[in-house]
């Protein structure tokens, strides 16, 4: 699987948290200026900070698992609306 290191900046869309019995992962799907990114958190049943409207920046090796562009355990970066929308 090739990935790159990117650093790209969205908006929360969608949360998955994990369900009972399942491997601990928190996954965050972002709207961004290049279309959609999932970003997953292992060992992570909820990132409190990133909630559904919350503008964030993050950077980590884009992969793409079955065709979804991925990040595994971005670095991120919480950044206001106002900021967002001057960038996009």
């Amino acid at each position: 699987m090739n990935s790159r290191y990117v650093q790209l900046t969205g908006q929360v869309v969608a949360q998955t948290f994990p369900g009972s019995g399942r491997a601990v992962r928190f996954l965050v799907s972002l709207a961004t200026d290049r279309g959609s990114l999932t970003c997953v958190f292992l060992g992570r049943r909820n990132v409190t900070s990133l909630r559904i409207g919350t503008w964030v920046s993050v950077r980590g090796a884009l992969a793409y698992p079955h065709g979804v562009p991925t990040i595994v355990d971005p670095d991120y970066t919480i950044i206001n609306e106002q900021h967002a929308n001057a960038s996009v």
